[in-house]
């Protein structure tokens, strides 16, 4: 199975947007002006779970389940989409 990755971090002082970037990205709050595309799809069009589901990003302190391992956090979406159990074991 072959995979492209991109990865994107966000860096700077509380304040400076990060938080209001990703809502925007994942849609918890619609751009006041601008597109946003991801893969060449303006987010606005897409099916807004799928489009959740399919952004990777590290939710901080109370967006994650305590009482389970961090591999199983990450699996979370991948089980709830069905994915195959080899699909999820061999992700990067």
């Amino acid at each position: 199975m072959f995979f492209i990755t991109e990865l994107v971090v966000l860096v700077g002082e509380s304040g400076y947007g990060k938080t209001t970037v990703l809502k925007i990205i994942n849609r918890l709050i619609k751009p006041s002006s601008g597109s946003v595309y991801i893969n060449g799809e303006n987010i606005l069009a897409e099916y807004v779970i799928e489009l959740r589901r399919n952004i990777g990003y590290v939710i901080q302190q109370t967006g994650l389940f305590p009482h389970m391992t961090v591999r199983e956090n990450i699996e979370i979406i991948p089980r709830l989409q069905k994915k195959d159990k080899t699909y999820i074991l061999d992700r990067p």
